[in-house]
């Protein structure tokens, strides 16, 4: 993609002069950690069925939907395109190998090399952001918070050679629309609950086909 490999040397070059950005990077992207998010819809979920809030159990709910809907596109994209980390590539060369890939990284044991279309970690961060956002959009604060997090979770994919900008820009389009398509779609049709059953706790997941 036009302007990645330039890009990428930028940031890598503006990261060797700027310690904090080592310091700051790692922790931002623990923010796009799936089980990281797994733990926050959990939080969400544990606080409605204290506080007996409704308005986060629902968070919750739709924030565990996303992170479902991010995974599927993920991995199905990754498969397709093929491209290499910037890690992986040679002295920061952008490559595609395409579907091909799908053989080489399991082949070559490399699985993480070739999957670097577009950012998962970004697509986790901006999916859960965006239902968190649309869910408290007052007062202003919280959505900024959300989205600023989200956007250094994605950038930190950068600095930690994990991914190019591009994997990052697109992957946090996805996430947008995967966290807005699950709040407006799925409100009413996804229903999660605790299930105590024979001294062992899980969630039951109900999803409603039609309404």
């Amino acid at each position: 993609i036009k302007n990645d490999e330039e890009l990428y040397r930028d940031t890598k070059n503006y990261q060797q002069k700027h310690g904090w950005v080592d310091e700051l990077s790692p922790k931002m992207r623990w923010f796009g950690d799936g089980n990281v998010n797994l733990g926050i819809a959990g939080g969400f979920y544990l606080c409605g069925v204290v506080f007996k809030s409704k308005k986060a159990r629902k968070t919750a709910e739709l924030s565990l939907m996303s992170l479902i809907h991010a995974g599927v596109a993920v991995q199905l994209v990754k498969h397709l395109a093929g491209r290499k980390r910037p890690e992986a590539a040679p002295v920061g060369e952008d490559h595609w190998e395409g579907p091909a890939g799908f053989f080489k990284r399991y082949k070559d044991h490399r699985d993480m090399y070739y999957d670097a279309f577009f950012s998962g970690h970004t697509v986790t961060a901006f999916s859960v952001a965006t239902v968190i956002a649309k869910m408290y959009n007052k007062p202003f604060i919280v959505p900024a918070l959300c989205y600023t997090l989200a956007s250094l979770a994605g950038l930190s994919n950068v600095t930690e050679d994990a991914h190019w900008l591009s994997d990052v820009f697109v992957g946090a389009l996805v996430g947008y629309a995967i966290g807005n398509f699950v709040v407006k779609k799925r409100w009413k049709r996804l229903h999660v609950v605790p299930l105590v059953q024979h001294n062992k706790v899980g969630l039951s997941i109900n999803f409603l086909l039609t309404k």
